[in-house]
């Protein structure tokens, strides 16, 4: 990802294409994720490892040039970069668009969600 440059602003790309963000944005960084397990006694009897997948989250506005269901919602195997204003970049490899096929009227925003078969972060 050489090239990337972070400004004032938070940047999304989907496969080099800028998009019109909103507010915040979650990143899950991908691996294993470690939960208790609990007995009947309500004690900790250990741990347990979970995978999780590598997800980009948030808000985008809705503009008269993109078809939402072939440019968003239908997404497969895709490159998407989340650019930060500290300049840090996350990276989901293979994405696919995983989120609700939702969005409202008032300002136009689509809710949007990524998960990556792999993923990488830029500092």
């Amino acid at each position: 990802m050489a090239g990337i440059v972070g400004g004032d602003a938070l940047d999304l790309q989907i496969n080099g294409v800028f998009q019109r963000v909103k507010g915040e944005f979650t990143i899950t960084y991908g691996g294993l994720k470690n939960s208790a397990v609990l007995g009947s006694d309500a004690r900790v009897h250990g741990f347990k490892a979970e995978a999780t997948p590598w997800m980009i989250k948030g808000k985008i506005t809705d503009s008269d040039i993109t078809d939402v269901a072939n440019d968003i919602f239908d997404i497969r195997n895709a490159t998407i970069t989340l650019i930060t204003p500290t300049g840090k970049a996350v990276q989901l490899v293979n994405a696919t668009y995983t989120g609700d096929r939702t969005g409202t009227t008032a300002e136009g925003e689509l809710d949007i969600e990524f998960t990556g078969e792999t993923g990488l972060e830029v500092l």
